[in-house]
């Protein structure tokens, strides 16, 4: 089955349509063992590209979400993309380089994957958290990171309460804080 892996990747990246901007020489390096095989060797890509840019001319739904009081938001690939571009200038202009690491720290919402796939266009490491975390949590994540900003929102419901998520980030020392307010009810 080893021989098989090869071609079997390749087959995906033909079927999925997967763009590099730098083409792999091999598809998998396992010789330093299997723990420590590398994949797609020298390739380069962009998450943010494969699956928002490629796609920007269409009005076709790239995100629907239902929320808690089963409303609905459907962002299309067109509107995702914009979106994305508008916030990937902002955190240029904030000084986001490659390399940098943003924090998500919000909860399942349209704007967690604009924040994502924005930190993924210019090339920054998008570090998720879980929106259930305390301030010590958010806290030691900032710091094993080295997480320089931190999108987040002021507040949310769940279940018919209020999760008060900014209030567990504020006061980190070295973070920039980029809250959303409230979100949907």
């Amino acid at each position: 089955a080893d021989n098989e892996r090869s071609p079997f990747w390749e087959a995906v990246v033909k079927d999925c349509e997967i763009s590099f901007f730098e083409k792999y020489s091999s598809i998998l390096d396992d010789s330093e063992g299997k723990p420590w095989t590398k994949w797609f060797v020298g390739g380069k890509i962009n998450l943010s590209y494969n699956c928002v840019e490629k796609y920007k001319n269409t009005d076709t739904p790239a995100i629907i979400c239902e929320f808690e009081d089963r409303s609905t938001e459907t962002i299309s690939f067109r509107e995702l993309d914009r979106k994305t571009g508008q916030l990937s200038a902002f955190l240029k202009n904030l000084g986001v380089v490659k390399g940098d690491k943003i924090g998500i720290f919000m909860p399942l919402i349209p704007e967690a994957i604009v924040a994502m796939y924005s930190i993924m266009r210019i090339g920054a490491v998008a570090v998720p958290m879980f929106s259930g975390y305390g301030k010590e949590a958010v806290e030691t994540r900032v710091e094993d990171a080295s997480i320089k900003y931190l999108f987040t929102v002021d507040s949310y419901n769940r279940k018919g309460k209020e999760i008060k998520m900014a209030d567990s980030a504020r006061g980190i020392e070295g973070l920039t804080l980029i809250i959303k307010g409230s979100t949907h009810p």
